[in-house]
């Protein structure tokens, strides 16, 4: 599944047209090799970076590391200091010796949005509007202050014409990129967070075309609520859990946790609509709470499983970078999900 994608410069060859500064799409899986893409995930408490390789067909961990957020740069998923974060991102790779050129990156916060469109055949000719219209009714902001694009669905039998866009406040697009750049990288692509780990899970999982799961990545201070069916990513809504340094408070809110689902999941059962989902995976730095997973069970009345973002991906478990994927697998769903960005089936 592949989503946003930075136009600025891309891996593989020139841009795809957009509409603006990023491109939406679905539906591809990441076999073919391209270069190597370091998949990196700016959290509010850890950078996690992750590197994969391909041989013979077979996706492997090359390497992953996690590295401390410095202290205020990330505020409920979205960055604001992209000078201390680029710092960082070069001296974690000078460090652990990442000379990989190519980054993927992805954006999150309360102002990125994911949604699944059924289209009008009076708008087949028409799409940027209909698009625009859309997306006003859902976006919280103006949408010239908007970094979006969308991508038209291939027809299945009986489905008629669906289209996926995706939007995020242009100014986090331009901090990640800039905080990617001067760390003397090229922001190769530029994902939504919520499009990074649902392809992380589909490619995990290879699930069949009419499943519906809810994706539920949590970190100490933002959420990410992910609906996906097969492999299309119908729709995602970001929530933030606190404003604060995780330092400073004790421990993950379940209770806000439920509460900030709950909000989202009338939503999530018209997207599901005429199905309904079938399963919750949780990933990030909360899924190993037995409380959360009871909390949520109770609340949903679905399986609650752990994803593993390394469930078919090869990994030598004696290896520094194996015992953080087996320690920290499901932090490292995002990262994973953008690294996959490297291997698309062209």
């Amino acid at each position: 599944m592949a989503a946003l994608q930075s136009l600025t410069e891309t891996a593989g060859g020139p841009a795809k047209e957009s509409r603006g500064p990023t491109s939406a799409g679905t539906g591809r899986k990441p076999w073919s090799p391209r270069r190597e893409l370091l998949g990196v995930d700016f959290g509010s408490s850890q950078i996690k970076a992750v590197l994969l390789s391909r041989s013979q067909g077979e996706i492997a961990l090359k390497q992953a590391v996690l590295v401390p957020t410095p202290a205020g740069v990330v505020t409920a998923g979205e960055m604001t200091d992209a000078i201390t974060v680029s710092s960082s991102l070069r001296k974690l790779c000078k460090d652990y010796g990442l000379k990989t050129r190519q980054v993927a990156v992805a954006v999150s916060g309360e102002k990125v949005y994911a949604q699944l469109e059924s289209l009008p055949r009076e708008f087949e000719e028409g799409l940027d509007d209909f698009i625009q219209n859309a997306m006003m009714k859902v976006i919280p902001y103006p949408i010239d202050r908007a970094a979006f694009d969308y991508e038209r669905l291939p027809e299945s039998e009986g489905s008629g014409t669906t289209v996926l866009w995706v939007s995020s406040g242009s100014e986090q697009v331009e901090w990640v990129r800039e905080a990617v750049t001067l760390a003397g990288k090229v922001p190769a692509v530029v994902d939504a967070q919520a499009c990074a780990l649902a392809n992380s899970y589909v490619f995990n999982y290879t699930p069949p075309k009419q499943e519906t799961v809810v994706l539920l990545h949590i970190g100490p201070r933002q959420m990410t609520v992910a609906l996906v069916r097969g492999s299309t990513l119908l729709c995602s809504r970001d929530a933030t859990l606190s404003r604060e340094h995780p330092e400073s408070k004790p421990g993950l809110s379940v209770e806000l946790v439920v509460r900030e689902l709950e909000r989202r999941w009338d939503l999530l059962l018209q997207q599901a609509a005429p199905g309904e989902p079938a399963k919750l995976y949780v990933s990030g730095g909360a899924t190993q709470s037995a409380k959360l997973h009871d909390a949520l069970k109770d609340f949903s009345g679905l399986a609650v499983e752990e994803l593993n973002p390394f469930r078919v991906i090869s990994v030598a478990p004696e290896s520094e970078s194996g015992q953080i994927a087996a320690e920290h697998g499901p932090t490292l769903a995002v990262a994973v999900g953008l690294a996959l960005r490297g291997f698309e089936d062209l």
